[in-house]
């Protein structure tokens, strides 16, 4: 939960700075990257729970049938708990539905951090998108988990190294500042 709400404030940040920069393409990156996760995590869930769903159901074999008599196994008391070949490729299907979604996803959020960069020139938002990158890329093998954690520092760095006055998007006529103050002459 509080990952989505991570998201949603990064989004908000990203089109606001889309709108000073007269750029929205670190915004439009970025929401495809929340979607496309977003979807792909819920239908991955919703596999994995019809797969836990299907297990928790018990199941009444057959064990004698002969003669005009069907004794089953709940006539015995016994219970019987099992995941199926298909609730395991339920699972399986799950799992890699949200490993994809989540690639896929970092795809895009690094090409949003690119775009920040080719705007602001602050170099911690490459940084912060090739960590994303290859941290999604390794994160089946573990080692991505801390290369994701190194992108989310970046990315806090990032937004720290911002200059406190973002210049006009090319085309558009930068400030001029007094040389004894901080403040534009306009």
């Amino acid at each position: 939960m509080l990952g989505l709400i991570g998201f949603v404030l990064l989004l908000i940040s990203l089109h606001g700075l889309g709108e000073k920069l007269n750029d929205e393409r670190p915004f439009k990156y970025f929401l495809k990257s929340f979607i496309i996760l977003l979807v792909g995590v819920v239908v991955g869930v919703i596999l994995i729970l019809g797969a836990f769903a299907a297990y928790s159901h018990t199941t009444d074999r057959i064990v004698y049938q002969g003669e005009g008599i069907t004794l089953h196994e709940s006539d015995f008391g016994a219970e019987s708990h099992e995941l199926t070949t298909t609730g395991y490729l339920m699972v399986f299907i799950g799992l890699v539905i949200i490993l994809v979604s989540f690639v896929a996803s970092a795809y895009y959020g690094k090409k949003s951090f690119e775009a920040l960069y080719e705007l602001t020139n602050v170099k911690a938002f490459k940084d912060a998108a090739n960590f994303l990158w290859w941290g999604a890329l390794t994160l089946i093998i573990l080692v991505g988990v801390i290369l994701l954690l190194i992108s989310s520092i970046y990315q806090i760095l990032a937004f720290y190294d911002l200059p406190p006055r973002l210049e006009k998007a090319a085309g558009e006529q930068p400030p001029t500042y007094d040389e004894f103050s901080s403040e534009p002459l306009w």
